[in-house]
């Protein structure tokens, strides 16, 4: 073996080396932006169950301010506001608690392409017309 073939031999595991070093650089890249994808959406699950927590709480204000109304025990003094004001009031924070529950199903489906419950958060099958987990239906969009 002369110092060509040598010469040879070395500048080809050099380049084997260098596209070994290529192909780990870019599954790492690849594992990096899963891991990264995964985190968004675990976070955002955990926001969606606190927002969907805030709204549940709306909603049960609502129902003791009715409640309350209908059994005539609602207060009835200067230093507190109307029944119907206060459920005016808790409507308005709901449809913003559900604003914000859309915007971030929305976040969702775009960080995991997944189609996703609009109720339930439950990942669907893309063709899926109604959710497999609480069987709420499903808008094309979503």
């Amino acid at each position: 073996m002369d110092s060509r073939d040598v010469r040879r031999m070395l500048e080809s595991m050099a380049a084997t080396a260098h596209s070994a070093a290529d192909e780990a650089r870019g599954r790492m890249q690849s594992a990096s932006q899963t891991i990264s994808d995964k985190y968004d959406e675990a976070k955002l699950n955990l926001m969606l169950a606190r927002v969907r927590g805030e709204q549940e709480r709306v909603f049960a204000d609502m129902g003791r301010t009715l409640f309350l109304m209908n059994t005539g025990n609602y207060p009835d003094d200067e230093a507190h506001p109307t029944a119907q004001q206060t459920i005016d009031r808790l409507l308005i924070a709901a449809e913003q608690k559900q604003q914000e529950i859309d915007r971030l199903l929305a976040k969702m489906h775009a960080v995991s392409g997944a189609v996703v419950c609009p109720f339930c958060g439950h990942r669907c099958e893309e063709d899926a017309r109604f959710c497999a987990e609480c069987g709420a239906k499903l808008a094309k969009g979503e």
